[in-house]
């Protein structure tokens, strides 16, 4: 009611040839510059939503793109397991065999043959594959069935390795031997090998001797 009578009131005329307007509508610099700023934000966010828009269309992979990553995942997995079948191999080759005069602590069986395993936390504990299955991971049975020390009955308390001494007898072939290069063949005219200075071809590989 106020500002209705205010602005019914006749503007007060100014003496220099024009009239005042009221106060409360001349607009101040604090007003303009606190509406150019809410323009420049809408227009940032609508900036920011386009970009956000463009960023999704580019990310979304297309078909051919899952299907190569799929693959790619898949193959992946198979060299895995083929370096595991490696290594269980090489294992195999390195442990597995006849471990004589040496008796399991879980059954008692003697000689031991087949995979050696010795506890790292006790001073001289050895177990046969079967007890080592037994043990489960530390979450089995421990067994002390040979009874000649004391030994925790608690599977966690244990933790064994795959291991072998120097009296250790492979059952897989090239188990202990080792990789040895075949010596390269001697050429013709290569120096002789027994010494003399001669071509090979004239002196021990004269009749083609080998």
């Amino acid at each position: 009611r106020a500002l209705c009578a205010q602005l019914a009131e006749p503007a007060p005329f100014h003496g220099g040839g024009g009239y005042l307007l009221p106060p409360a509508t001349i607009p101040n610099e604090r007003s303009l510059a606190a509406g150019q700023g809410d323009a420049k934000s809408a227009s940032s966010l609508n900036n920011d939503a386009k970009v956000v828009d463009a960023e999704a269309k580019v990310a979304e992979p297309t078909v051919d793109e899952i299907k190569a990553a799929k693959r790619k995942e898949i193959e992946e997995k198979i060299a895995a397991m083929k370096l595991t079948q490696i290594k269980d191999e090489e294992q195999k080759t390195a442990y597995f065999g006849d471990h004589p005069g040496i008796t399991c602590d879980g059954c008692g069986v003697v000689p031991m043959v087949g995979y050696r395993y010795r506890c790292k936390t006790c001073a001289n504990h050895d177990v046969c594959e079967m007890c080592w299955d037994a043990w489960g991971d530390g979450k089995g049975t421990m067994v002390n069935g040979l009874g000649k020390q004391t030994l925790s009955s608690n599977p966690a308390d244990h933790s064994f390795k795959l291991y072998k001494d120097k009296s250790f007898k492979p059952l897989v072939k090239g188990g202990n031997a080792p990789k040895v290069k075949a010596a390269a063949k001697t050429k013709p005219n290569d120096p002789c090998t027994c010494g003399s200075e001669k071509k090979f071809k004239k002196c021990c590989g004269a009749g083609g001797a080998a």
